[in-house]
């Protein structure tokens, strides 16, 4: 698969589950 399709599918769950989650998803990201 594509890097940019992944960051739509990326963007598409983000939007379902809300800000929050994403939020708590980047911070997982950044602290590991």
């Amino acid at each position: 698969m594509s890097f940019t399709l992944k960051l739509l599918i990326g963007l598409a769950i983000g939007c379902l589950l809300g800000h929050k989650e994403i939020k708590k998803i980047l911070d997982s990201f950044k602290n590991n």
